[in-house]
């Protein structure tokens, strides 16, 4: 079997979520169609068999049909909302299984117009028609494939993080705790919220943003007390992760974060902010203003009891990110997998 995966923003969160869809299913053939980003990490490319560039807007919808000609896939997997649109309109009229995982749709943007919310919002339930399974890796992506499509059309795939064995960096002996932000300092994950959660800790934590930006958007968070590490691998920010006593996840809109996953699997406790996209977390680890986090980043840090209470839940709700589950479902989304009780818990057979 031959699975092409379009990526439009192939970077960040994006990459490692679609890596282990690889590493799950390694009797398929894997091929990718990317658009490219700056801090893509060189080894990105090494699980695909083979790798072509996608371009943009008209060019894009071209790339797409002359992959599917040449390579003649039985799967194309279109992964992120740009890459599903330009996937869904290039191969309206082809006979090709379509696949779509959002990693976050465009409708739950916070930088954009009400209207332009919604015209995204109009352009997705349009391009379910064109959708055979649409892939959500969260279950909200999934209920809305299924609201749109019908349930046999819609799965959960969750996403898995293998996580070696990390050495926490070095802090050095005596610190305080240490609280963590991640990501590119954009107004997705909206360091300003959790500069504003740092003001109300200042004093009583170390406070570190793993990730980098613009020169100003670094200088900012320096000013307000925060170390920022800059563009680092992702194994140099799995160290600065494991060396946290609190992650605090500051973003204004999500998919279902990666950094989660690894946070867990490190014993690293979680204060998240509320997500549309992750509603059916626990809500002792959900937060909603900033003086809220900062009080249950106080008593995660401060109290072995809220510590291993805050890890008990992330790992209660993150049970069926397992790459046994994964593969299932991804199999079953390709059409090569008979459905299972795993597979089938969310929200029904997915047909073939």
């Amino acid at each position: 079997m031959k699975v092409l995966h379009i990526a439009e923003s192939f970077g960040g969160g994006v990459v490692t979520a679609m890596a282990e869809y690889v590493h799950s299913t390694p009797e398929i053939e894997h091929h990718l169609l990317y658009g490219h980003r700056k801090q893509t990490a060189a080894d990105s490319w090494d699980p695909y068999t083979s790798v072509r560039t996608l371009g943009s807007g008209r060019e894009a919808i071209r790339a797409i049909r002359r992959a599917v000609d040449e390579l003649q896939p039985d799967v194309v997997h279109a992964q992120s909302s740009f890459a599903g649109a330009f996937t869904r309109i290039a191969l309206r009229n082809r006979r090709v299984r379509i696949v779509y995982t959002p990693h976050c749709f465009a409708f739950e943007r916070r930088d954009i117009s009400p209207v332009a919310r919604a015209a995204y919002f109009a352009l997705e339930r349009v391009l379910a028609l064109n959708t055979e399974v649409l892939a959500g890796c969260s279950p909200f992506e999934a209920r809305m494939g299924a609201q749109w499509r019908g349930a046999e059309h819609a799965i959960y795939v969750p996403n898995v993080a293998r996580v070696d064995a990390v050495e926490a960096a070095d802090r050095g002996a005596g610190g305080r705790p240490l609280v963590v932000g991640l990501g590119r300092l954009d107004i997705q994950k909206d360091p300003e919220w959790f500069a504003g959660v740092a003001a109300l800790l200042r004093g009583d934590v170390d406070l570190l943003w793993v990730g980098g930006g613009t020169p100003e958007a670094e200088q900012r968070m320096r000013d307000n007390g925060i170390e920022v590490s800059g563009w680092v691998d992702r194994g140099e920010a799995l160290k600065m992760l494991a060396s946290a006593s609190c992650f605090v996840s500051s973003a204004l809109w999500e998919g279902f974060p990666m950094v989660l996953l690894e946070a867990s699997e490190l014993g690293v406790p979680v204060v998240m902010r509320e997500l549309s996209a992750l509603e059916d977390a626990p809500e002792s680890v959900r937060v909603r203003t900033q003086a809220e986090a900062a009080d249950l980043t106080r008593r995660v840090v401060a109290d072995p009891a809220d510590r291993d209470a805050n890890l008990a839940a992330w790992r209660h709700y993150l049970r069926e990110n397992t790459p046994a589950i994964q593969r299932e479902r991804l199999l079953q989304a390709y059409g090569c997998g008979a459905p299972t009780e795993t597979t089938t818990a969310p929200f029904g057979a997915v047909g073939a």
